[in-house]
């Protein structure tokens, strides 16, 4: 008796399979339109690296800045910068520090404040001094001081509440 069910669910399963087949996936090819005076449209060609980046030096951004900082240059770029600068105590493994990185863009887009990146793999010795041991890690820095910190991931409207604080 088992073998005939194991054979009856082995055949529906084979007439299933079999019966798919047949059928297409690929959704029907829209037809175009030729122009007015008759002639087919051509395709426009696919942009080239370099028009790409020539496109994006061309569009305008409106305030702030990222920069990558290491232990060389923490001091001139964080310490002794004037104003509000996020520190971001991020790795490239470290999934929500990717998460974080183009709320952190949006941020500094839209109030002009700098955004540091520190990369911890890369710079220990300041990881160790700010006693990072969770990453994302943000450091607001206002006038070369240390204010607050701010670990995880948070929504855009966190970070520009604690700029609008220290400014």
């Amino acid at each position: 008796m088992k073998v005939k069910s194991i054979l009856v669910i082995i055949i529906i399963l084979f007439m299933i399979t079999f019966s798919s087949c047949g059928q297409s996936f690929n959704p029907p090819l829209q037809d175009v339109e030729p122009a007015e005076d008759n002639q087919p449209v051509a395709a426009e060609p696919a942009k080239s690296e370099q028009d790409t980046s020539e496109a994006k030096e061309e569009k305008p951004q409106a305030g702030g800045s990222e920069i990558k900082v290491s232990e060389a240059d923490f001091e001139e770029n964080v310490l002794n910068a004037s104003g509000v600068i996020l520190v971001d105590f991020w790795a490239e493994w470290c999934g929500p520090c990717l998460q974080l990185a183009p709320i952190l863009e949006q941020v500094s887009i839209e109030t002009g404040v700098t955004i540091a990146k520190v990369n911890v793999d890369e710079n220990n010795n300041l990881a160790s001094q700010y006693k990072i041991s969770a990453i994302p890690a943000v450091f607001v820095f206002v006038d070369g001081e240390e204010k607050q910190q701010i670990i995880g991931t948070n929504p855009k409207q966190v970070y520009l509440d604690i700029i609008k604080k220290y400014e």
